[in-house]
């Protein structure tokens, strides 16, 4: 009897072994397979040390990631998931902290080692209204197709500046009031920018020059920013403005008194200036500018025209610092 049973387990072990026979697991290439990639290339000490460190997992295990893209913008972060076939998912981060987490609940797919299609859990249906799971997970959003969600390129910038201006011939100094406001459109920046300098103190006493000299001024900025190092930017443009002159002098009159004179005269400002930003991942940031210009109207005019008028100071320099801060 014993001898029966042992036969007919043997023959039923044989029959079986084919079809349980495990197919061979075909690994999977990882290379480049789920690229990380930021926004600026550059974010600063903290955000890439912490993308350096996910990007090494991600090479080990990408699970069903296609694509992971982290846009840095002031003092948060929007993380862009997208999966192989498709699916799309977004949050925002406020540390480099939650990075690691935050892909980690991302990456659902197991292990490279276990056999995907044999024991993956089966995905529970979803109502056609229902939430989303809290944790991120773009498996918990099967059976429909969520909003596509790109992270914002553009942002709306104010900037105020406070310096000194070196204006001549003549010389001449003033102090100088910078605002702008404009957008910030990835590596540029375009800027509505004003300008006022009160009153211009005089460093030479010379009767061809201005005793009395104020401005406002209002024009355009347009320029181009870089990454600074691994916390800063420089941005470097071109400057384009028109300007209002109230100049004052002394005159002799036919009697041989002195009169003092004063007239408005307007000046076209060509320039060009560069600007330091940093830190380049908070929202309010400092900046500090160089900046040069050239009145096109009055280039090169030295002495006392045949007006009377003295000439006015057609160079200027410019160095101010102060802060930028992104308002949207």
């Amino acid at each position: 009897m014993l001898r029966t049973l042992h036969g007919l387990s043997l023959g039923l072990a044989l029959t079986l072994a084919p079809a349980l026979k495990a197919e061979p697991v075909v690994p999977r290439e990882n290379t480049a397979r789920c690229p990380l990639r930021t926004t600026p290339e550059r974010l600063g000490s903290a955000w890439d040390d912490a993308v350096r460190l996910e990007r090494a997992a991600l090479e080990a295990n990408p699970g069903d990631c296609g694509e992971v893209v982290l846009a840095v913008s002031g003092g948060t972060a929007t993380l862009t998931f997208r999966t192989d076939d498709g699916r799309t998912t977004s949050r925002v981060l406020h540390d480099p902290s939650e990075l690691q987490p935050l892909l980690e609940a991302l990456l659902v797919t197991l292990p490279e080692s276990t056999s995907h299609d044999a024991i993956r859990p089966k995905e529970p249906a979803v109502a056609e209204n229902a939430v989303p799971r809290a944790a991120g997970s773009v498996h918990g959003m099967a059976g429909r197709t969520p909003p596509k969600s790109e992270p914002s390129f553009i942002h709306a910038l104010v900037v105020a500046l406070a310096g000194v201006r070196l204006a001549g011939p003549g010389p001449l100094v003033a102090p100088s009031l910078d605002l702008g406001a404009g957008i910030e459109l990835r590596d540029w920046e375009l800027l509505a920018i004003a300008r006022w300098t009160p009153v211009y103190a005089v460093l030479d006493h010379d009767d061809t020059r201005p005793a009395q000299l104020a401005s406002v001024a209002a024009g355009l900025a347009i320029g181009r920013r870089a990454p600074l190092g691994r916390r800063g930017e420089l941005a470097v443009g071109l400057t384009l403005s028109a300007a209002s002159e109230h100049e004052g002098w002394h005159a002799v009159s036919a009697s041989g008194a002195r009169v003092d004179e004063d007239e408005d005269r307007g000046q076209a400002l060509i320039g060009t200036y560069a600007a330091v930003i940093v830190p380049v991942t908070a929202k309010t940031r400092f900046r500090s500018l160089v900046a040069a210009d050239v009145d096109a109207t009055h280039a090169g005019e030295s002495g006392i025209p045949a007006s009377g008028v003295p000439a006015l100071p057609w160079w200027a320099l410019t160095l101010a610092l102060g802060v930028e801060s992104e308002v949207l």
